[in-house]
């Protein structure tokens, strides 16, 4: 593969995150270009090409995949279908940037992370919040003990949903449901705010009539060193996304932990405020920039120069891959569940 000034990214599939989010990310910065677009209708993805000004279209996933051209893949599939195009990827030696959740089970993500390294390519699950400045800032201010010890952290990720009977969320056999559509996010945020997996997590799912996908999940999870959490996740009310850090000296509010609202129009975008006793500070990370772009543009330094990434983004995938099983077990169960009686991890 000839090396570029660039990193060369080709898409599988024309979902509306790839346009809304992916494509005005990559395009806002200087070492990325989208290439080439491949979906399962030729005339889609012809469409979309010269919508969007990409330069090539393809009938087919696979077609991208074997252009030398392409150095990476976005993979914004049905849930159902990640896996399969995460192998598929890395066996044609190209990094992979894939949307949330990364696979459908625990044993679909070790699979997936297994054939990665066995390519020697990047893999990356779309959580772009944990790229982004604002959330690098809440680290910041957990590592320094601006709000003593951390013990507790509430999460929810609601939305009204009101689309048609056939929409991709509403539907079982492909991934629907609020668990795997934003419970993910949340789920995501109490590993990243205590550092670590939890123990245990017990959870209830709330059917939704006449789709059969879960409507609403609720978790409580139980760290290590009597350290909680609560979680919520909703497609059918509203509420939005926010979060709440609770220490023993203060707490952090977040406005829009998981997707960070730029700063336009008069709209001071996403906030961040300390409170300690009666004192409250601002300390919110201001951007014009779309909530992708951090991430969009730290992957692509990464492949182009070999800069580490922040974190370890294979071994992150894998434990939330294993803490959204243990979430749907525990839902599906009605009881506690322990993460180490469902771990055995095998990647080397």
């Amino acid at each position: 593969m000839a090396r570029t000034t660039k990193v060369r990214w080709g898409i599988l599939g024309t979902a509306n995150i790839a346009k809304s989010a992916f494509i005005p990310s990559v395009r806002k910065t200087d070492s990325g270009e989208i290439v080439a677009v491949g979906s399962r209708s030729a005339e889609k993805a012809r469409a979309f090409a010269q919508e969007y000004g990409i330069p090539l279209a393809y009938d087919g996933y696979d077609a991208v995949l074997e252009n030398p051209d392409v150095d990476a893949v976005y993979i914004p599939l049905p849930n159902t279908l990640h896996a399969e195009w995460i192998i598929r990827a890395a066996r044609a030696g190209k990094h992979v940037f894939c949307e949330k959740p990364l696979t459908m089970t625990y044993d679909e993500a070790k699979k997936a992370v297994q054939a990665c390294k066995d390519a020697g390519i990047l893999l990356v699950e779309a959580f772009v919040y944990r790229f982004h400045r604002q959330t690098r800032r809440i680290r910041e201010l957990l590592d320094a003990g601006e709000i003593g010890d951390v013990l507790h952290t509430d999460a929810r990720f609601h939305y009204a949903f009101g689309g048609p009977a056939d929409d991709i969320r509403l539907r079982p056999e492909v991934g629907g449901g609020a668990l795997l559509d934003v419970g993910c996010y949340v789920l995501s945020w109490t590993r990243f705010v205590m550092g670590e997996l939890p123990l245990a997590i017990v959870s209830t799912a709330v059917p939704d009539e006449p789709s059969g996908v879960d409507k609403t999940c609720v978790a409580t999870l139980r760290f290590a060193h009597g350290r909680t959490a609560n979680v919520s996740s909703g497609i059918r009310m509203v509420g939005g996304q926010h979060a709440m850090i609770y220490g023993t000296r203060g707490q952090i509010e977040v406005s829009h932990p998981f997707h960070p609202s730029p700063v336009r129009d008069g709209d001071p975008g996403a906030r961040v405020l300390l409170r300690r006793g009666q004192e409250t500070l601002d300390v919110s990370v201001p951007s014009d920039k779309h909530p992708f772009y951090d991430a969009v543009e730290q992957v692509q330094r990464s492949i182009l120069t070999g800069e580490p990434l922040p974190f370890s983004t294979m071994e992150d995938a894998l434990d939330q891959a294993l803490l959204m099983e243990a979430c749907r077990l525990a839902a599906e169960d009605d009881r506690w569940v322990d993460l180490a009686s469902i771990d055995c991890r095998a990647v080397s």
